[in-house]
């Protein structure tokens, strides 16, 4: 095959690449109203700069940075020490998604959840 044709073979090929890396599109968005704890005003909500806040950046970053070493697609963690600020949270992946699939879908909703459920 000449080489003229590898090469219009080969743009299509690598135009697909950049379709698969675009976010992904969820199919439902839930973000409860519900109170998150006693410091809370008004319920649902947290104040700018609080031990909550930290605590999920924390935990957000913690999820975020150990979706590469989860090997069984599954990692918890809990920041904070005790309600009303204490953070939970956990990742688990599908056992048919490749690991660079996971990782890239904790990386992309740990920082898409605070945008989309303030």
């Amino acid at each position: 095959m000449p080489r003229k044709a590898l090469f219009v073979y080969a743009i299509p090929l690598l135009s697909l690449f950049a379709v698969i890396k675009a976010d992904p599109t969820l199919l439902s968005v839930d973000c409860l109203n519900a109170t998150l704890g006693t410091t809370l005003d008004p319920p649902g909500t947290y104040a700018p700069n609080s031990t909550y806040q930290t605590n999920l950046n924390t935990l957000f970053s913690v999820l975020s940075s150990n979706s590469n070493n989860a090997s069984n697609g599954f990692y918890n963690f809990t920041a904070g020490s005790g309600p009303p600020d204490v953070a939970y949270g956990l990742f688990l992946c599908r056992g048919d998604v490749a690991a660079a699939a996971c990782r890239d879908c904790v990386e992309y909703a740990t920082g898409d959840v605070v945008e989309r459920c303030p």
